[in-house]
């Protein structure tokens, strides 16, 4: 629970897009968390040290399935990175975040692709919730700017 007063540069987790060289700017409803993480190398002594690179990231996103633009871009750029493999699959790309007052908070991707996607599945039951596809994205390393 948040205690006191919310600054005014406040970074709301509801305000945000993907934005990828070449693509539309992506509307993703829901993300994973995005986890970056040093190497560590276990020395002769049983002691751990840094690696000193960071493992490439891997993150999940939903994007809603009535949005044709972004889907149709999305599933482009999906088909680059299947045989035959097309230069480009790998793209630049930032994932931002807004403040209240609108100013962007990026996090940038090196070589970004879709690595996944998942179709969902049907229920005649459900009262009409929006069906959304999921992407699986990975990336050699984010960076915050």
């Amino acid at each position: 629970m948040l205690k006191g007063k919310i600054q005014d540069n406040h970074i709301p987790l509801n305000k945000f897009e993907l934005l990828v060289t070449g693509l539309p700017a992506i509307t993703l409803v829901t993300t994973d968390d995005i986890e970056e993480a040093l190497t560590v190398v276990t020395m002769p002594d049983r002691t751990k040290r840094s690696g000193g690179q960071t493992d490439p990231v891997e993150f999940t996103g939903k994007v809603p399935m009535h949005h044709d633009v972004e889907v149709a871009a999305l599933e482009i750029w999906y088909k680059m990175g299947q045989d035959p493999i097309q230069s480009g699959y790998r793209k630049a790309g930032s994932l931002v975040f807004y403040r209240g007052d609108d100013t962007p908070r990026p996090f940038e991707f090196i070589n970004l692709w879709i690595s996944g996607r998942t179709i969902p599945g049907g229920d005649m039951a459900n009262d009409g919730e929006t069906a959304m596809l999921t992407y699986k994205f990975q990336a050699d390393e984010v960076t915050p700017v």
